[in-house]
């Protein structure tokens, strides 16, 4: 009996379920909006042509029975209008009609029988401010609920004004584009007052006027169909019909203000989106001789514009820009070439004058591999003016330095335009890196006449590889004396290529090589081949190189074997380095270094260690010039510059034997200078007493890293910090 009783209560309560759900087992539409959000003015008031509309789509038939079926359509932040109720053409819902019950609730009845399908509900609405929402109540039909969603957005901002990139101008020149752009559709040209579509350019600086009255005018947006092309059947060409007029102000009826330009927009009601302008080409020109640094401002007004004051050009002295036309400076192996692209550019309008000398120099590296050169020997791809070739009506001189073809000068052509900022192009010209250069090559631009002269990095000369050096110490009249190391270190991989090495040992008579040295290649994957002295020069030893290296290598080079009889003078002899491995053009000489080999007790003075570079993020220093190879790399640290220690006191001529560790601490020993440093601290110990330091020593991957600044006073050296190529310089 319960259990019967349980079955009919759950009976009864399933029944009860289905009963008081019809509404959702009967809903069969899905409501959508057909636009996405509007921007639109307070007040505004949506048409048949661009109100956005509630897409009801129906799944099935509706059976008319002689009751009408109503639903209801709300709003928030708007109001129907009174013309909704029979202004919507049947063709948006048949059989439907549709009544305005208060500003924010409309009735829509259906009268009769419908099919499934689709039916539209136009929003033929005034916005009053704020989101405005619409939501629907399907009040039980078929027609789905609707949560409130938006569908405009009103907003009393005006058109805004921006500029694009700034020029320089000096007696004249086109200012900046002028953009404006409309945040309400139709905002700037939906009125048949012409004052409300009326735009105002006034020029702030008492010294320049506006030279054109015509500029041009480009046309987006929901201004894209303004413009309209129109064809010519006489001359069977189209040309462009612009509705938008511009005239200068007036002081009187004679006589233009050239300091206000007037732009009159088109009344156009039809406007899809919001209309973008943007103006171009617009002239000024000085008034007076008086031309002094600073801005040019020009105020944009007007009824629908946001007031605006914008900068739109800088006046500037006569100047010239240096551009590299590739996209990095070019890479040149020390001792080979590369080309490099640039051109000299105006900045400001009539800085290059026909007739007037240009002269083009690199800080380091040649434009020709010999010495005393012509300027025939400089190969330049084309020379172009504004994209124009000219490379045979450009005449070059020659400058030299030292011998050497540094750099040319030209007169500028006649056909330079003085009404464009002229841009003259150097293309594939072939640069020459010298065996003593190292780092960004600087191409200089002077044009004489001009108070400041231009420069670009064009160009990065790579040291090949670095060579660290054990010399030889000899004695005369002994036999097969052993000794002498040389490691050749590649800065990156496949900097050697497939060739001959070649290492010339400085020639003496009385010295003779019995035997081939040790060759190794102890890092990286450079193939190495045969190893013999030269039939010809006795003093060269040659190295065959079979393969580049996919990683940086290093060649080791040890346990020469040389014989010297009695009559050899004592004295240091120096190694050269080259060969077509290395591809050293002979005009721009071997790499040398001094004291390979020493005989006798003599005492070889070391070469000053003058000048030290370390430079942020580099693994390589120099000293004199000379480049060498660190295993870390300098980096930043609360704005000072953290470098290994051992290569620090390098710089300075300290050796390792000079430097020790015990007990975490690192001591440095000088002549004048006992110096401890403990890592994590700021206290370091000077020949017994306690010395505070900016910054700690810091130990890091197993090395001691110091502030560079710091140590280098502390050795009593100067140094200077150069923030272009963030490089520290020890000066000794």
């Amino acid at each position: 009996m319960i259990s019967q009783m349980r079955k009919i209560v759950i009976s009864f309560l399933t029944l009860s379920f289905f009963m008081f759900i019809p509404n959702y087992i009967m809903a069969q539409s899905t409501n959508t909006l057909t636009k996405n959000t509007l921007v639109q003015a307070k007040g505004y008031q949506f048409s048949l042509d661009n109100a956005s509309r509630i897409k009801i789509d129906l799944k099935e038939p509706i059976q008319y029975n002689g009751t009408p079926i109503v639903f209801y359509v709300n709003l928030e932040g708007a109001k129907w209008l009174d013309t909704v109720n029979s202004s919507v053409p049947p063709t948006y819902f048949t059989a439907a009609t549709f009544k305005k019950i208060n500003d924010t609730k409309l009735e829509v009845k259906i009268g009769n029988s419908l099919s499934g399908g689709v039916y539209y509900i136009p929003l033929l609405t005034e916005l009053t401010g704020g989101k405005a929402e619409v939501s629907v109540d399907g009040a039980g039909t078929k027609i789905s609920s609707m949560a409130a969603v938006p569908f405009a957005i009103t907003s009393e901002q005006k058109a805004v004004v921006s500029v694009g990139d700034i020029p320089a101008v000096r007696e004249e020149g086109i200012v900046a584009n002028i953009k404006i752009d409309e945040l309400i559709k139709g905002d700037l040209v939906d009125s048949s007052r012409s004052e409300n579509r009326t735009i105002k350019l006034t020029l702030l600086h008492s010294n320049y006027e506006f030279e054109n009255e015509k500029p041009a005018i480009q046309t987006s947006g929901g201004f894209s169909d303004m413009i309209t092309r129109v064809y010519n059947q006489n001359s069977s060409t189209f040309y462009e019909v612009n509705p938008i007029s511009t005239s200068y102000g007036r002081i009187s009826s004679n006589q233009p203000n050239k300091s206000i330009l007037y732009i009159y927009l088109p009344e156009k009601t039809d406007t899809k989106s919001q209309g973008k302008l943007n103006i171009t080409d617009l002239k000024v020109k000085a008034v007076s001789k008086e031309i002094r640094p600073g801005k040019i401002q020009i105020q944009v007004t007007g009824p629908n514009v946001q007031e605006s004051t914008v900068t739109v050009a800088e006046i500037k002295d006569y100047s010239v820009a240096v551009i590299n036309k590739l996209n990095e400076p070019a890479s040149i192996k020390v001792g080979n070439k590369n080309a490099i692209s640039f051109s000299i550019k105006e900045n400001v309008l009539d800085s290059m004058v026909v007739g007037k000398t240009v002269q083009v120099t690199l800080d380091k590296g040649y434009f020709a591999a010999r010495k005393k050169a012509g300027i025939s020997d400089v190969s330049i791809g084309n020379i172009k003016l504004n994209k124009q070739d000219m490379t045979k009506q450009v005449s070059l001189n020659g400058v030299y330095r030292d011998d050497f073809l540094v750099g040319f000068n030209f007169d500028i052509p006649k056909s330079i335009d003085s009404s464009k900022l002229n841009e003259i192009e150097f293309n594939d010209v072939q640069v020459y890196a010298p065996k003593d250069a190292a780092g960004n090559v600087k191409l200089l631009a002077h044009v004489v006449g001009l108070k400041e002269d231009a420069s670009a990095v064009v160009a990065v000369i790579k040291p090949i590889s670095s060579v660290n050096m054990q010399s030889i110490r000899l004695k005369v009249g002994l036999k097969d004396q052993v000794g002498g190391k040389i490691i050749i270190t590649e800065t990156d991989k496949d900097m050697i290529q497939e060739g001959i090495l070649e290492l010339e040992i400085e020639a003496q008579e009385g010295i003779t090589f019995s035997k081939e040295p040790q060759v190794t290649v102890i890092s990286g994957d450079i193939k190495l081949g045969d190893v013999r002295y030269d039939g010809i020069k006795p003093n060269m030893l040659k190295i065959d190189v079979l393969r580049t290296s996919k990683n940086a290598s290093s060649i080791e080079i040890k346990n020469f074997v040389i014989t010297t009889d009695r009559m050899v003078p004592d004295g240091g002899y120096k190694l050269s380095l080259k060969g077509s491995a290395l591809a050293l053009d002979a005009a721009l000489g071997a790499i040398e270094y001094d004291n390979f080999m020493i005989v006798g007790d003599v005492q070889i003075a070391s070469t000053p260690k003058t000048t030290s570079r370390f430079t942020m993020g580099s693994e390589f220093y120099y000293v004199n010039g000379e480049m060498r190879n660190m295993d870390a790399k300098a980096y930043a640290e609360s704005g000072r510059t953290m470098v290994p220690l051992r290569y620090v006191a390098d710089a300075v001529g300290i050796t390792s034997k000079d430097i020790t560790f015990s007990n975490n601490a690192a001591t440095i020993r000088t002549l004048q200078k006992t110096i401890i440093l403990y890592p994590n601290e700021s206290a370091v110990q000077v020949n017994n007493e306690k010395v505070m330091i900016s910054g700690q020593v810091v130990t890091k991957a197993g090395r001691t890293y110091v502030p560079i600044a710091e140590i280098a006073k502390l050795l009593d050296v100067k140094v200077t910090w150069d923030a272009d190529t963030k490089t520290a310089i020890f000066e000794k």
